[in-house]
């Protein structure tokens, strides 16, 4: 649910957004000084030819509303805390990322909303914190197990948190900031417990440190508020706010937030839901899969150890290769040679196995029952069976991680792109597998219900990535990659099994 009132709560300006013609004849001009705070994937400085740049959800989309709008802008670094102090002041003209709240408003006009934030607890890892229903629980196990958590001062922490901190604040258990970078950099060098903030920023923040293992999102979620810029009322008239509103509206129309949205948070929450070594488990599997399939038409095809090879190597290595070649990456195994020892292994083990049984069937007495099991397993279940099993299982590896790959990519739409890399990277080299093999109809292209399963199910998992991803947290979006996965080897065992054409053209 607070995935789905994030996405709800970032489309709802675009039904009330002025026309264009009102856009542009209420632009006004000038030069704006823009507060920001270290808090990747939101604002963070980054090494462009040279040069550091300000980039980021919320840098990239108030430059462009800038620009849109006819101002110059440019970046000041200043902690969260002291840049609302100089918006007051009249020393900073915009502060991007920052809740709406009625003292903020008094001395600041806010935009439109243009993204979610959700605010979360990170805790060390191996603190017993219950799984609580309601914030007031939550603070109350805090104090009864005495933990303390490092807290950014003058933040919203809205109508639920606010009392909560008060008592901890009280029994001396809050050590205050003056950012979330401070606050993490406290939590991972054990100074405190834990610390609240923003649930991306806060995954980067781990992310960044190398301490995504040793503090953990506690379950419930503080507050889900919609992000505003906000405008001094001494630097900038209204006139003036009401252009970068207006420009806001239009990025957001042509659904511009929501690409940008995409290409920063989505591609975060992806790489910690799929840590390095997790993507590459996947990988891996997928890779041994599909040289399964492989090693099994070459043992009942007859095929020699290089034809083998290439039967297995095609389907496990052949789509990411060419994936890799569309988006002018480096290929995969190029950095990542297990992915090629993996293959070579598999192959390897299942030559070795094939011999042993041949050469112990019928001789070893200690070995007889082993043998004859796996005899009967083979008798039972056939080859083609067992092929389209481990053909099932690399699909359903591969087509993900390859939509996966597409969000990280910044690829958009993503709901069009990520189904074509997807079916790209699990078929490609299984149809290059079918169309040299010496009794291939290759199937996939004729009856068999392969791509069709990719396409339907990547299609499904990429539209939660480019709506609801950006604001789900990294279980959420595992729980959607293995329905993913477990929806495309469902699909294509049912075919299987039941005999299932797929439709004719």
């Amino acid at each position: 649910m607070p995935a789905l009132l994030a996405m709800l709560c970032t489309l709802a300006p675009l039904f009330s957004a002025p026309s264009a013609a009102s856009y542009l004849s209420a632009t006004v001009g000038g030069h704006v000084t823009v507060g920001w705070s270290n808090q990747p994937p939101y604002q963070f400085q980054e090494l462009h030819g040279g040069d550091d740049v300000v980039t980021g959800l919320d840098a990239v989309l108030v430059r462009e509303a800038a620009e849109r709008a006819g101002f110059t802008l440019s970046f000041e670094h200043v902690d969260f805390a002291r840049g609302l102090e100089a918006l007051r002041d009249g020393r900073l003209d915009v502060l991007i990322g920052a809740y709406k709240s009625p003292e903020r408003l008094g001395y600041a006009r806010a935009s439109r909303p243009y993204r979610i934030g959700r605010d979360r607890l990170f805790v060390a890892a191996g603190r017993d914190l219950p799984a609580v229903g309601d914030v007031d629980a939550l603070f109350d196990a805090l104090l009864e197990r005495r933990l303390s958590i490092a807290v950014a001062r003058r933040y919203d922490w809205g109508e639920a948190a606010g009392p909560g901190l008060e008592r901890l604040d009280a029994a001396g258990l809050v050590r205050w900031t003056d950012g979330l970078a401070e606050a993490g950099r406290l939590a991972i060098l054990g100074e405190v417990d834990g610390f609240l903030g923003d649930q991306l920023a806060g995954l980067a923040l781990l992310r960044d440190n190398g301490a995504t293992g040793r503090l953990t999102l506690h379950p419930l979620v503080l507050q889900v508020r919609s992000i505003h810029m906000l405008f001094s009322r001494d630097g900038l008239s209204a006139a003036e706010a009401g252009a970068f509103d207006r420009a806001l509206a239009e990025l957001d129309r042509e659904g511009r937030v929501r690409e940008i949205a995409q290409g920063f948070a989505s591609a975060l929450s992806l790489s910690v839901a799929f840590r390095s070594d997790l993507i590459d488990l996947f990988f891996i599997v997928g890779i041994v899969a599909f040289s399964i399939s492989g090693v099994v038409i070459a043992r009942t095809g007859e095929y020699s150890i290089f034809g083998a090879l290439v039967l297995a190597s095609l389907p496990a290595l052949g789509g990411g290769v060419v994936r890799d070649l569309l988006l002018l990456r480096e290929i995969y195994f190029f950095e990542s040679p297990e992915m090629i020892y993996a293959c070579l292994l598999t192959i390897a083990a299942g030559y070795l196995f094939n011999r042993l049984l041949d050469l112990l069937r019928g001789r070893a007495l200690w070995f007889f029952d082993l043998v004859n099991l796996v005899v009967y397993l083979r008798r039972r279940i056939s080859p083609e069976l067992t092929m389209q099993v481990f053909d099932a299982a690399g699909l359903a590896l591969f087509t993900v991680t390859a939509v996966s790959i597409a969000a990280e990519e910044d690829l958009a739409p993503l709901w069009f792109w990520g189904p074509i890399l997807g079916a790209i990277t699990a078929t490609g080299g299984a149809i290059l597998r079918d169309m040299i093999r010496k009794d291939a109809v290759n199937p996939m292209l004729h009856s068999a219900f392969y791509g069709e399963a990719a396409v339907i199910w990547s299609l499904a998992y990429a539209l939660f990535l480019q709506f609801l991803g950006p604001y789900a947290g990294p279980g959420e979006l595992l729980a959607a990659s293995l329905v993913a996965m477990l929806g495309i080897f469902a699909t294509r065992m049912a075919f299987t099994l039941l005999r299932w054409r797929s439709p004719r053209y």
